[in-house]
């Protein structure tokens, strides 16, 4: 199935059936969808259209279950300024070939099987939306000015995020491993990472910007922060502090955090077992934002470093 609607248009491409995802972009003007491993004995309905700027094609099941059906394979062909809309009961992969490994678009990525995942490229949207069960989502870059993730209990894994607009990540009880992330907010003060859940594990490296972490339970470590605003919550929290430029709060039973020695105009309050709130560094007439620590559990530490981190 090839289509010549090229740069800038979209593919709705919704799949009831097990089907394995294989996107790869090009440099030329046209999208192509190419499905493999056809058999007789597959009960589905393949249908086609094209219309203005927008390619469909949708795969219909004709029995009730799909479980018992072996996995279809398609390969998606788009150029690198396409927007895509997919469902598919599989995974949905980018893959990385001599001419490109780059989408400029928009991306929607629903996978409703029980494992199936997402691995992206490199990846520069305006909108993003993946959402898995159990699967895995893996992204080696992405800047995107509105996005979000959700997971049941998959590991939500990126190499690099830009931020300038605002991304949301929701991962009930799988691992969150963010290598680097830099919400821009000297670009936009609006933009954040908001990160939600009920008992995750999350690990963030160089992170930069507006943060917000609400979890039930769950655990916290980032290796080395510059806070624009801070709001987190949770049982443990391990964080590194270079800097914070507004008021901030940190919540949860077990805080250790590290602050480099020379963190200028803020400041550092925490809330004793006896309710009264002690003033680590500055005052409450000093003008500047405050970073207050509540509930910081018996083994909770804070602690001022000589040095700027090493990362």
């Amino acid at each position: 199935m090839r289509f010549e609607y090229g740069q800038g248009g979209i593919l709705d491409f919704k799949s009831e059936v097990n089907c394995n995802i294989f996107v790869e972009t090009l440099w030329d003007d046209y999208s192509a969808v190419t499905i493999q491993n056809l058999k007789e004995s597959f009960n589905y309905k393949i249908n086609e259209s094209e219309e203005g700027e927008k390619s469909t094609v949708e795969i219909k099941n004709t029995q009730k279950q799909n479980q018992n059906q072996e996995f279809l394979k398609s390969i998606v062909e788009i150029p690198e300024n396409f927007n895509y809309d997919i469902e598919t009961y599989g995974d949905i992969i980018h893959r990385k070939t001599f001419i490109s490994s780059k989408l400029y678009g928009d991306v929607r990525a629903i996978i409703k099987s029980v494992e199936g995942k997402f691995e992206g490229s490199k990846l520069a949207c305006e909108n993003i939306e993946i959402e898995t069960n159990q699967g895995d989502i893996k992204i080696s870059s992405l800047d995107v000015q509105n996005g979000k993730f959700r997971t049941k209990s998959g590991q939500i894994f990126a190499k690099r995020l830009g931020i300038p607009g605002k991304l949301e990540i929701e991962n009930q009880e799988g691992k969150i491993n963010l290598e680097s992330c830099y919400a821009l907010y000297r670009h936009n003060k609006e933009s954040q990472i908001s990160i939600r859940g009920e008992n995750p594990a999350v690990n963030m490296g160089f992170t930069q910007g507006n943060v917000e972490i609400q979890l039930q339970k769950g655990k916290v470590f980032i290796r080395a922060l510059d806070a624009a605003k801070l709001n987190i919550k949770a049982k443990q929290v391990r964080a590194n502090i270079n800097q914070v430029l507004e008021d901030s709060l940190i919540e949860g039973e077990d805080i250790q955090l590290h602050f480099v020695e020379s963190i200028k105009n803020v400041n550092i309050r925490y809330q004793s077992e006896n309710g009264d709130l002690i003033y680590f560094k500055g005052s409450s007439d000093s003008g500047y934002p405050t970073l207050e620590i509540r509930n910081i559990g018996e083994n909770g530490t804070i602690v001022f470093q000589e040095q700027k981190i090493d990362y």
